[in-house]
């Protein structure tokens, strides 16, 4: 089985709880990233602006071996996008307050399994119906999940 050959193998989507309006302070926006940590994308994003990284605020660190799809909020941010090597920033709208792990209830997941047998293919699917009445366990910190699904491609 091969797992994460390329960054679409693995994508992450947050599932925001909150709503962009059009007043506030700072400007929401949607981070598209791909073969990109979150940190670096921030950092390139405030060097491309010339904006200290205080100002901008996000819900939680995604991978930098997938395409993942976050949100942020820069403290008096531009009204204007940004499309670079590995990174699209789109404005979405205002909010009144910074963004943060709070406004989103849990993050999307893709993960593409390459060269699988037909009987780990098997065992997959079933262990994914599983998951999706018990969960997964996390490794890592405080993440949140969303759904689970298999698709046999």
């Amino acid at each position: 089985m091969k797992l994460k050959r390329k960054p679409e193998d693995f994508q992450v989507e947050e599932l925001l709880s909150v709503e962009p309006a059009d007043r506030g302070r700072y400007t929401f926006y949607r981070l598209t990233k791909r073969g990109i940590g979150t940190i670096e994308a921030v950092e390139a994003i405030c060097r491309r602006w010339n904006i200290p990284g205080g100002r901008v605020a996000y819900g939680g660190l995604k991978d930098r071996h997938a395409v993942t799809i976050q949100y942020l909020t820069i403290f008096d941010g531009p009204a204007h996008p940004i499309r670079q090597a590995g990174i699209e920033l789109e404005p979405l709208g205002r909010l009144e307050r910074a963004y943060g792990p709070q406004d989103f209830r849990g993050n999307r997941f893709v993960v593409v399994l390459r060269d699988l047998t037909v009987a780990a293919a098997a065992e997959a699917e079933r262990q994914l119906a599983d998951a999706s009445l018990d969960g997964i366990p996390n490794y890592f910190d405080d993440q949140r999940f969303g759904s689970v699904g298999f698709s046999g491609e």
